[in-house]
């Protein structure tokens, strides 16, 4: 290892999945990494919520993003890396679309179709994986300062059932004509989530950005009153009742907030990260490539390889 490798120092605020891949990348190549953070540990939107029930069953949900996709040849050595760690694995769901208009599933995935990843036993295993393997310093509930980058809100509604989904015949689908749902995951189906017993389900639901955009109007900007997420969740289960899939009452539910889920718009070019030189300074996330996990890593990548360059160390990346 080089001098100038033990003498650097670098700062990485934020232990979402960009802040965690960038860190990772940093301290392989001999960088004295301090990662901060806001919240209570790493993964960002890649969270995992865990709840108890009243008969003391621990539910865990992926509220965040469900899985993601790889195309990218570069975010694909990186996660060539993690799936031979044994951190990520293959989610081999089959999804459709659901239209409420005819009340049928259609556009069934072909084969074929990009794999699907999820952190394993949960997203944010993959943060929290990075952040621990490299022995990475970690100051938490440092406040971050945001950038005046539109985003786009979500709610989340996680549900559990005391039996599968008899007329779901898919793990994940889309919503055609739906007021309020865009999204519904069988979180319980993914590889690694053995939480949940083999005769209980669990499911993740994620919103229109208008509904919830309609909602964080109405309440405002503050954080959501448990009042306000129940009568999201009563909302949003609604609407999955009128898909009329005979949906039993579940045992469990539950909406989270996402204020910040999607970016609106990216703000860097093809350097997929805001870079200045004259400070050391790399912006990274996936609001400079995509709304993706794929574009944060990307990301990611882009800003530890500046970084790099910066201080005369062979990126490697």
């Amino acid at each position: 290892m080089s001098s100038a490798a033990v003498a650097a120092n670098v700062a990485v605020i934020g232990a979402g999945i960009s802040g965690s891949v960038c860190a990772s990348l940093l301290a392989a190549r001999g960088v004295a990494v301090t990662l901060f953070d806001s919240g209570r540990g790493a993964g960002g939107r890649m969270a995992q919520r865990r709840e108890v029930m009243e008969d003391g069953t621990e539910l865990r949900f992926d509220h965040g993003a469900p899985y993601f996709t790889v195309s990218n040849s570069e975010v694909a050595r990186v996660v060539s890396g993690w799936e031979a760690r044994g951190i990520v694995a293959e989610w081999k769901a089959t999804f459709a679309c659901f239209d409420l208009a005819t009340g049928k599933f259609t556009d069934f995935e072909k084969e074929g179709t990009a794999k699907k990843y999820v952190g394993v036993p949960a997203m944010n295993s993959i943060c929290k994986s990075l952040c621990a393997e490299d022995d990475l310093s970690s100051f938490p509930h440092l406040p971050t300062i945001l950038q005046d980058i539109p985003v786009r809100p979500c709610f989340a509604l996680m549900v559990a059932f005391s039996e599968p989904l008899a007329m779901v015949p898919v793990h994940g689908f889309s919503f055609n004509n739906s007021n309020s749902l865009s999204w519904a995951f069988c979180n319980s189906s993914k590889p690694g989530r053995a939480c949940v017993p083999p005769n209980r389900q669990s499911w993740v639901f994620h919103s229109t950005t208008e509904y919830a955009s309609k909602v964080v109007k109405n309440i405002g900007p503050r954080k959501p009153s448990a009042e306000a997420l129940a009568k999201v969740a009563e909302e949003l289960f609604s609407e999955f009742q009128a898909t009329g899939l005979s949906i039993p009452q579940p045992i469990f539910m539950k909406a989270h907030r996402w204020g910040a889920a999607f970016p609106a718009i990216a703000i860097s070019g093809d350097d997929k990260c805001v870079w200045d030189k004259s400070t050391k300074l790399a912006i990274c996330g996936d609001f400079c490539t995509n709304p993706s996990v794929e574009g944060a890593i990307l990301s990611a990548t882009r800003g530890a390889s500046k970084i790099l360059e910066s201080l005369s160390l062979p990126s490697g990346l």
